[in-house]
């Protein structure tokens, strides 16, 4: 059988290439997993903003029918302020007020609903 010397040198050449070889590997998984995770993200911020657009649209035709209800009630309230100022009614804001016909002058006196007769 053949002498086979073995050296130092070469078993510390092929442990120096084994401890090499793990940090390749490892940067190698590190750098999939940060893509994996911002290709991830990427996809979730395409979704978020398809259901935002989607959400949107859903609320502006909700807005235009609720504006188109506004404008309806809005001269349902005009055409009621006309009928009752030809009537002598007046709205001014959140008061109203009674316009007299006659042009007689309101007291700011209440009345009494007590008779002014005695009573036997």
């Amino acid at each position: 059988m053949p002498y086979i010397s073995l050296n130092n040198g070469n078993i510390e050449n092929n442990k120096k290439n084994k401890k090499s070889y793990k940090p390749r590997k490892l940067s190698v998984v590190f750098l999939a997993i940060i893509l994996i995770f911002l290709i991830f993200q990427i996809f979730r911020m395409i979704n978020t903003y398809n259901e935002l657009q989607l959400k949107y649209s859903e609320q502006s035709k909700k807005l235009k029918a609720v504006n188109k209800i506004y404008i309806e009630k809005l001269k349902i309230l005009e055409n009621l302020k006309d009928k009752l100022s030809e009537r002598g009614v007046g709205i001014n804001g959140k008061s109203i007020y009674e316009v007299d016909i006659h042009n007689v002058a309101q007291t700011s006196q209440a009345t009494s609903t007590k008779s002014t007769t005695p009573s036997n």
